[in-house]
């Protein structure tokens, strides 16, 4: 058994808001409508959930650097750590580590120290110097940003996602608002980082990331001009649907003014009236 980045990613934050009460869980009370959230029993099965999951994020993070794996064995044996992590890792490591506090999985010292270690880390990290952003993978042991792959040696070439870099944002945000004494610390990282460079004027639209060397692949590139800085090679793709993954880089990128307002609204809300795209499986209905 391999615990994943998805798996990471959702589980703790939605036990956490199970927990709290703050999400209603379908037990046969509230399905006959008599229910308002977890009884004690679910509760109980969600804090075992959230107790089980941050055993993982323990023996992920390295003792050296505070930088969480991308993944390790069932069994939690340090030496089974995957070798590399993202930004999205790194941020899910952060917001856990206050969900595990919150949920009294550890104390308030040790969560403080924990995420003081990450920051730092991640502030010494290797970034784009004219974004801002962080690349896609790093070695959680050392930070160094990677250039060969640690499974098999082949060839990275580093790029920089806006997904990626939204979650760590997103991260870096929360652990401000969660520990006021950690805010300038996560405020000095987050500040350097630019959503406006993924914006292409012409679309309204994000892009899906670039590299700033040219890619193995040059088809999946779009164009390799940037008016900031030296060129760079932007993905072959926008991120155009409103309900998706990527929307976190749109509401961070307008709320602190580097991306214009009127990108919100032309993101797809509905697909055409067609299955002809390769993902819908049933014809879409409203306003495109």
């Amino acid at each position: 058994m391999t615990r994943t980045r998805r798996a990471r990613t959702a589980g703790l934050a939605a036990v956490a808001l199970a927990a709290a009460g703050l999400v209603a869980l379908p037990t046969a009370a509230s399905a006959g409508g008599g229910g308002h959230g977890p009884d004690r029993g679910d509760r109980a099965t969600l804090k075992e959930y959230a107790a089980d999951t941050w055993a993982s994020f323990e023996a992920m993070a390295h003792p050296d650097t505070g930088l969480p794996a991308d993944n390790i064995d069932g069994t939690l044996d340090p030496a089974t750590r995957s070798g590399y992590t993202s930004p999205t890792n790194i941020g899910a490591y952060l917001w856990s580590t206050v969900v595990a506090r919150d949920l009294g999985l550890i104390d308030r010292r040790e969560a403080r120290d924990r995420l003081a270690q990450t920051l730092g880390s991640v502030a010494d990290l290797e970034r784009h110097e004219y974004s801002g952003m962080f690349y896609n993978w790093y070695d959680e042991a050392t930070g160094t940003k990677l250039t060969t792959w640690p499974a098999d040696g082949s060839t990275v070439y580093p790029f920089l996602s806006s997904v990626d870099n939204a979650w760590l944002a997103t991260a870096l945000v929360l652990v401000g608002n969660a520990e006021p004494r950690l805010k300038a610390q996560a405020e000095a990282i987050r500040s350097t980082m630019d959503f406006g460079f993924y914006y292409d004027p012409s679309a309204r639209l994000l892009r899906g990331g670039f590299w700033d060397e040219p890619p193995a692949d040059p088809a999946a590139v779009l164009d390799n001009y940037r008016d900031r800085g030296p060129d760079v090679w932007f993905t072959g793709h926008h991120y155009g649907t409103l309900n998706t993954e990527p929307r976190m880089a749109s509401y961070l990128g307008i709320a602190w003014g580097q991306i214009p307002p009127e990108h919100y609204f032309a993101m797809w809300r509905t697909f055409p009236d067609a299955c002809d795209w390769s993902w819908p499986e049933q014809r879409p209905v409203g306003e495109t």
